[in-house]
């Protein structure tokens, strides 16, 4: 299971989550996870089996998925279909898309049987 670290909790308050909607927004979550990055990059941001990632190693790798992102041509506006697990590879996905300014369709890849029909 993916679990983050408790100061994520209060980025919700930092942020106002409806800001990630708000395009017009100037603190949006993106905002605060940048901003935190930029304060602590040393501080544990997620664990997953074992592993832990700072804020700043999570900043890093969402940029790095950003830039490929727009190396394949992805740009702001376009849908993008995400099939990934709960995994911390969908977040770096999650985040590097929003920071292209695309927007992530998430496809739920537990669904199974009748649930699809």
């Amino acid at each position: 299971m993916v679990s983050f670290s408790k100061r994520i909790k209060g980025l919700a308050e930092a942020a106002n989550v409806n800001a990630l909607w708000n395009p017009t927004s100037s603190k949006t979550v993106l905002w605060a996870l940048h901003s935190w990055a930029q304060e602590d990059p040393n501080a544990p941001y997620l664990h997953f089996e074992g592993q832990t990632w700072t804020i700043g190693e999570f900043e890093a790798r969402a940029n790095q998925f950003a830039r490929a992102y727009r190396g394949l041509g992805i740009r702001k506006g376009d849908v993008v279909a995400l099939v990934l697990e709960s995994r911390p590879e969908f977040l770096f996905h999650f985040y590097g898309l929003l920071k292209v300014g695309a927007v992530a369709a998430l496809v739920n890849t537990t669904l199974r049987g009748q649930l699809l029909e």
